[in-house]
């Protein structure tokens, strides 16, 4: 509606319908029976922008003063009767709620509230043309206002919900019934009418037209169904206006003519719209279902797809796997085994520093060992052999002790406040010690990657009572970059990294707190990460003393 064009048709059909009421009027009344002008204007309000209000209303004014005019009313009157008209369509548009977004007709709540809008419109078009009638001409004011209401409210309901409509981009619907059909059926409401009003009809029949008009909101869709409906309204008004039908056939007043023919035009409104709405939402509905149905098709043929495309990874991993075991594991039995053979002596004697070196090289490989067992694990349980594990009473110091000095090479050259707090002597914990080792190896080593030089990182002990039974638990604190709230459910979960990690382009594979998860579980105990963003991390372990 807001092209140059439109709005300049709009206002034309204005003229020409204001015109045209008033010729058509029932005869010896002063008040048209039908106002279709009155839709129109405010559906041009309703679909323009807000910013063209005052320009469209001046431009309303002025055009229905001149149909007015034209229709033999005198100027003073005429520019009223404009002014009552255009303030009608501003209450109609604000009413629909078109200065804060354009108004449609699409549920039963959108009818609603058009059929509110429409008699908040028309009273006030009433009320302003019957003080206009009193102050300037003959005429009682309740009279005027009421004739005038409906026949105003006729058009809010009649017309302007075409326009809704029409100018709906989601008003289509599809059509199951064949286009000749509808045709058919449009056609024969608008000839059930044109005969039932036609010149010389007496007959009471002016409920039949509507069963064609239940039949086209069946077969059309909203946009024909409102086409059908206004034509209808159109064939009534003008075949009574000239004597036709059972209104003009009982010998009544035109004042009474014209409220039943109104009376007629709010019913054929009433008819075709909420069944059309419905039947629209319905169908919108069952669209919906069945494009949703297509998609889950295409998602399950999807899922189907992806299932035999992971069978195949499966076993192009299970066949990887199996290979890069036994590569890992060949050097590795060869580190083992010469360093065993130095450390007896069988290739000569070792001093007492190549002695400390040799332990160290021992625990570092038996500790990759582990490792690749662990891995391997947890890609796939079956690529090795489940590896017992002893839970014994473990000294914790010793525990702390060797996975310090497996990670020393990574704080070598690094600036960092590593202090590590005293362990009461003869501190116990249930468990496998390797593992254990291993999982305070991946807690310092994650304190370490990821606090910066200047940084602290602190490890303490602390024996608790409690309801769960005497426990020991192990804290690894730091200054670090710190975990987002958002990334810590999610911690636990193999190969996740937060995005504080990963945009700080610190190295790792996302296993090692789900490790660290795995090895306390095993054990009956529990792991509990505490952190903010910037303000370093905690993690907790608790194990279960004896």
């Amino acid at each position: 509606m807001a092209a140059a064009p439109r709005i300049c048709a709009a206002l034309a059909a204005v003229f020409a319908l204001s015109a045209a009421s008033v010729a058509f009027s029932p005869e010896g009344s002063d008040v048209a029976a039908f106002w279709p002008a009155a839709g129109v204007g405010s559906g041009l309000l309703a679909l323009s922008p807000v910013r063209r209000w005052p320009l469209l209303a001046a431009a309303l004014v002025v055009v229905a003063a001149a149909a007015n005019m034209v229709s033999g009313r005198e100027p003073g009157v005429a520019l009223l009767f404009g002014i009552a008209n255009t303030s009608e369509n501003l209450v109609v548009a604000v009413a629909l709620g078109a200065h804060r977004a354009r108004p449609w007709l699409r549920t039963r709540a959108d009818l609603g509230r058009l059929i509110l809008a429409g008699l908040l419109g028309a009273i006030t078009a009433g009320v302003l043309a019957s003080a206009t009638v009193v102050a300037l001409r003959e005429g009682t004011f309740v009279q005027v206002a009421s004739n005038v209401a409906a026949s105003h409210a006729a058009s809010e309901l009649l017309v302007l919900p075409m326009l809704l409509v029409l100018w709906d981009p989601r008003s289509r619907q599809p059509h199951t019934s064949a286009p000749l059909l509808r045709v058919v059926m449009a056609g024969a409401a608008l000839a059930a009418f044109a005969v039932v009003h036609l010149d010389g009809q007496e007959l009471p029949l002016a409920f039949l037209p509507f069963l064609f008009l239940v039949a086209c909101a069946q077969l059309l869709s909203l946009r024909g169904l409102a086409v059908v409906a206004l034509g209808c309204g159109f064939v009534v008004t003008i075949l009574t206006a000239y004597g036709g039908g059972p209104f003009a056939a009982a010998g009544l007043e035109a004042s009474t003519v014209g409220a039943l023919v109104q009376l007629d035009l709010v019913v054929i409104a009433l008819v075709s719209y909420p069944l059309g709405i419905a039947i629209a939402q319905t169908a919108a509905s069952t669209a919906a279902v069945q494009r949703e149905q297509r998609a889950l098709r295409a998602a399950l043929e999807r899922e189907e797809r992806a299932v035999t495309r992971l069978h195949e990874i499966d076993r192009v991993r299970s066949e990887f796997l199996t290979t890069i075991s036994h590569e890992l594991r060949t050097p590795l039995a060869s580190v083992l085994g010469f360093t065993q053979m130095l450390a007896d002596g069988d290739v000569g004697a070792t001093t007492p520093e190549q002695d400390a070196v040799l332990r160290r090289i021992d625990r570092g490989a038996h500790r990759l060992s582990g490792l690749v067992d662990n891995v391997l694990s947890i890609s796939r349980p079956e690529a090795v052999e489940a590896v017992p594990q002893r839970h014994t009473p473990v000294e914790i110091a010793t525990v702390l002790e060797h996975a310090l000095q497996a990670i020393e090479h990574l704080v070598w050259d690094r600036e960092l406040d590593l202090r590590v707090g005293p362990v009461r002597d003869g501190t116990l914990v249930v468990g496998d010690a390797e593992s254990l080792e291993r999982a305070v190896v991946n807690l310092l080593s994650n304190a370490v990657k990821f606090t910066p030089d200047g940084g602290r990182i602190d490890v303490s002990t602390e024996v608790l009572e409690g309801p769960a039974g005497r426990q020991v638990q192990v804290a690894v604190r730091d200054t670090g970059i710190g975990i987002a709230a958002r990334d810590q459910e999610s911690l636990f979960e193999r190969f996740f990294r937060a995005e504080a990690a990963v945009a700080a382009s610190v190295p790792g594979t996302g296993l090692g707190l789900s490790i660290v998860k795995d090895i306390v579980e095993d054990h009956g105990g529990t792991v509990t990460v505490i952190s903010a963003l910037g303000e370093g991390t905690t993690v907790l372990l608790r194990l279960t003393a004896p």
